[in-house]
């Protein structure tokens, strides 16, 4: 296979390999293991020369274990993902037929194998991965999303610029006989897959790592396409660097890992999020292709007779920078109104406490409390007593005065550790975490006597019980209230689970 390699530019089919990603995770001692080996292959491959038998030999032991690899955890998929991990892996198998097939021509019958049978097989094996890249995007996100096609014709053309000058445009100059045209037509298929895989990338959300594993060995192989066909039009194939021949087969072994990392189950599953809102780590990648261009020209400037094209090329890079910053800083400013609103929206606005969005939040956060451990929860509900009558007499704004007073007090009087909400009206609630409700009734007491004059204030309160839903707690704690309010008011009732309030 290394040889394949270096005999003609057929190399570009390998970028096809690495489209893989999806599966259950490996138990750590046989991952660690693989990783170990495939390592030890590859440093064999970068010292051994190029296109001998052990190299080669190793080179084809990685992408037949990567396709056996690939075949068999598909089968342990559901079903969106099984089919894109089975086209994966008709993908792989492909390539590999591929590379035995060249590898025999050359090696056994001394035949020069390209342009020949094998480039059928690799160039068939562009259909697969493109299957399976397609379904990604149909099935994960939405598929007519305007934005992330933008930004993935953004870094589709930047890679374009970058291997136009050695590899594209010196490639379709030279297309004039089929072993030429053939030779153009592999980068231009990795191209291609490069814009699928980018489109999903651009989709939103935090990638998987199945989903990093992947970019990786599309990268390697773009990156080893790029060297070989640049020295392969340079007609210096003699001189490829051993390392190259390691990307290819590297960029084999990453789809292996891809599909047994984390996210490669669910890699057909739609996103929760969309791409709507961009990302710095997004805006930046855009950032770097927009600058692409510009410095290219700045390079090829400053070796020609233009100094006019060295200074608007240079001119421009000014500029793309300035405009990334500014959008840098106009997307900081975005993101800190956003916080501000989404505080403004979990806030109460008159006592400033907590309000019921984020009471009902905090209250979801405590229930996995509850039922992961048994971990110890307090719910109390107060109400301050007669507060209708209080604005009947003194007025609306004397009464939110009263609110906002209680708020104050209560909140001083409390633990830090707990979380008081305005729930509604005069009806306020309080989450005690790690506390017992003898303990939590002990605080709620000092709430109560701090409570401003001449308002007083009925709490009901009670613990939840192991691996019950903390709702049932919050029940117990209103019926507690309740029942202090028909016992006099002022006052505070705890309402102990398993047990009947008096009454």
């Amino acid at each position: 296979m290394a040889a394949a390699r270096r005999e003609g530019p057929s190399v570009g089919y390998r970028s096809r390999v690495n489209a893989g990603d999806v599966a259950r995770p490996w138990a750590g001692t046989v991952g660690s293991l693989a990783v170990f080996a495939v390592a030890v292959a590859l440093g064999f491959i970068i010292v051994l020369p190029s296109g001998s038998p052990a190299s080669v030999a190793f080179s084809l032991g990685i992408e037949i274990m990567a396709t056996i690899v690939v075949a068999t955890v598909a089968e342990w998929m559901p079903s969106p993902s099984r089919v894109v991990w089975g086209l994966l892996a008709a993908n792989l198998a492909l390539v590999t037929v591929g590379d035995v097939v060249y590898d025999v021509m050359q090696y056994h019958f001394g035949v020069e194998p390209f342009p020949s049978w094998p480039d059928i097989l690799y160039f068939a094996a562009y259909l697969p991965q493109a299957a399976a890249l397609v379904v990604i995007i149909a099935r994960r996100q939405q598929v007519w999303d305007v934005a992330a096609w933008i930004d993935t014709a953004v870094a589709t053309a930047a890679a374009f610029l970058i291997g136009a000058p050695i590899v594209f445009v010196p490639l379709a100059a030279a297309a004039s006989d089929p072993a030429s045209v053939v030779a153009a037509l592999y980068p231009a298929l990795d191209l291609l897959m490069l814009a699928l895989l980018a489109r999903i990338m651009f989709a939103g959300g935090r990638p998987t790592p199945a989903l990093v594993l992947l970019t990786a060995g599309v990268g390697a192989s773009l990156l080893a396409d790029l060297v070989y066909n640049a020295l392969a039009v340079a007609a210096n194939l003699d001189e490829i660097p051993t390392w190259v021949d390691a990307a290819f087969a590297a960029s084999t072994a990453l789809i292996a890992f891809a599909v047994v990392a984390p996210g490669a189950r669910t890699v057909a599953q739609p996103l929760r999020h969309g791409a709507a809102m961009i990302t710095p780590a997004r805006l930046l990648a855009l950032g770097v292709g927009t600058l692409v261009g510009p410095v290219i020209l700045v390079f090829q400037a400053r070796n020609g007779d233009h100094p006019d094209m060295a200074l608007i090329a240079s001119v421009t890079v000014v500029i793309n920078v300035l405009l990334l910053g500014r959008v840098l800083l106009l997307l900081r400013t975005v993101r800190a109104q956003e916080s501000r609103l989404d505080a403004l929206a979990r806030t109460d606005v008159l006592t400033g406490l907590p309000n019921r969005r984020s009471w009902d939040f905090t209250l979801t956060r405590a229930a996995a409390l509850v039922s992961s451990d048994g971990g110890r929860v307090v719910v109390a509900v107060g109400d301050l007593d007669g507060f209708k009558e209080f604005n009947d007499e003194f007025g609306h704004s004397a009464g939110d005065d009263l609110l906002a007073a209680c708020a104050v007090a209560w909140r001083a009087a409390l633990p830090d550790s707990a979380f008081l909400a305005r729930y509604g009206g005069e009806e306020f609630a309080v989450l005690f975490t790690g506390m017992t409700v003898d303990e939590a009734a002990s605080a709620l007491e000092r709430m109560r006597a701090a409570t401003p004059s001449p308002a007083t204030v009925s709490v009901g309160v009670s613990a939840a019980m192991p691996y019950e839903p903390l709702q049932r707690a919050f029940e117990r704690a209103d019926a507690a209230l309740y029942q202090a309010k028909s016992d006099g008011r002022d006052r505070l009732v705890v309402h102990y689970a398993g047990t009947s309030l008096p009454g």
